[in-house]
């Protein structure tokens, strides 16, 4: 899709400037797309999702990476148009780097290449999780050898490594594959390959925040419960409690008790399992738990159609009479009121009794949609969706959330939206 839309700017030979903008917030929310979505497709968009990433963040001419990806060999290794071949100050000298890809390709192929790189990372970091302790791989000669470099670093070897045809990403599932050029690598070629450290990071100031790493590690860990439940991974912790954990660095079940989406039963289930991470973590960092930080959302700002509407199905006006009346969507009617509570609008009684009547959905299944918002959370309504096996409509889906929102203000004695559901 981003190749298809830069050749559209450089029409007919006209110049044109591509501005390409990314963040580690990015990654967050599509690999929770990715995380949702079903499991046989998720190790080919992760692929594709790093193929993108490699684009971003590469010391590499771009145009040259471009046409690699689509199968092609750029005639010259500078094409003087993009970015990185314009600078100068990017003909930072490489340095060898020999050692830890030799290290990286022989795990690749001890794998027989059927693996990922996050996989073959894990093995080398003598990762412990179900998934390479159940194939054996731990009794593998790679794993464990890898522990004196950190994830991070590991990654961007495996990313060089691709960009430089040393590696190959079959985009369906993600497997790696050693080249040609791997083989050599191996046989005592050396490669050569200017790395940024992690220090260098930081101080350019585009550094992904500390924490990222342990939001990494506590996804891992997310994963592995949910194929061992056999469940998507939001059905375990949302990535909202994940990202609350890695900021907050609990290092007790008391505090981890105190992280919004962790209750008894989940903490009771999982709660050991997030800990060690975290601890482990905090260990080799140097850190220590933080306060509690916050999660009230700042008050939105509440249009007055969204407080007629409100006001009106207090007054005992069905949503759906409402919409009819006007001769709108219910589904905008009620995103509208969604707003104002999430601005600190009150709902009462008359509301939940307006919403209820306008759902179509049989008691039973009301109580599924409604325990499914009681477990996983309203902020969104996909998590929903796919917990009721996409069996309830959108429409019904945001009569609900404002019908489980109503209640758990009335049990808090407040009105606090979001802040009150978990």
């Amino acid at each position: 899709g981003y190749y298809q839309e830069i050749g559209r700017a450089g029409r007919d030979g006209l110049p044109s400037d591509c501005l390409l903008l990314h963040g580690a917030s990015d990654l967050m929310t599509l690999r929770r797309f990715i995380d949702g979505g079903h499991p046989e497709e998720r190790p080919g968009r992760e692929a594709r999702l790093q193929a993108m990433v490699r684009f971003a963040r590469t010391r590499h001419c771009r145009r040259g990476q471009l046409l690699r990806y689509f199968g092609e060999e750029p005639e010259r290794a500078h094409c003087d148009g993009c970015d990185i071949c314009r600078k100068s100050e990017n003909a930072q000298p490489p340095t060898d780097h020999s050692d830890p890809a030799r290290r990286f390709l022989a795990a690749v192929i001890q794998v027989r290449q059927g693996f990922g790189a996050q996989y073959v990372i894990d093995l080398l970091r003598g990762s412990r999780s179900a998934k390479v302790l159940e194939r054996g791989h731990d009794r593998l000669r790679c794993y464990g050898k890898g522990s004196d470099i950190s994830a991070l670093q590991w990654r961007r070897l495996a990313w060089e490594m691709v960009e430089q045809g040393v590696l190959e990403q079959e985009q369906q599932h993600g497997c790696l594959r050693v080249t040609a050029l791997g083989q050599k690598v191996l046989e005592g070629e050396p490669f050569l390959a200017v790395l940024e450290s992690e220090e260098e990071t930081a101080a350019k100031g585009n550094a992904t925040p500390p924490e990222a790493e342990l939001f990494e590690r506590l996804r891992v860990v997310r994963r592995e419960i949910a194929e061992e439940q056999g469940v998507p991974p939001f059905v375990v912790f949302s990535d909202r409690t994940l990202i609350e954990m890695a900021s907050r660095l609990p290092q007790s079940l008391e505090s981890l008790m105190n992280v919004s989406g962790v209750g008894e039963r989940k903490l009771a289930a999982y709660g050991d399992r997030f800990l060690t991470v975290i601890k482990e973590y905090s260990v080799e960092r140097g850190v220590e738990e933080r306060p509690q930080i916050s999660t009230v959302r700042p008050a939105a700002p509440v249009g007055g159609r969204a407080l007629q509407f409100l006001e009106r199905v207090r007054g005992g006006t069905r949503p759906d009479a409402l919409a009819e009346e006007l001769g709108i969507r219910m589904d905008g009617i009620l995103q509208q009121i969604y707003r104002a509570t999430l601005g600190g609008e009150p709902l009462d009684g008359e509301c939940e009794a307006a919403f209820l009547a306008a759902c179509s959905l049989d008691e039973r299944m009301q109580s599924r949609v409604l325990a499914a918002f009681d477990e996983l959370g309203s902020e969104y309504l996909r998590p929903i969706w796919d917990a009721c096996e996409e069996q309830v409509p959108y429409p019904e889906l945001h009569l609900l959330r404002l019908v489980h929102l109503s209640r758990a203000a009335a049990c808090s004695g407040g009105a606090d939206g979001e802040n009150v559901t978990g």
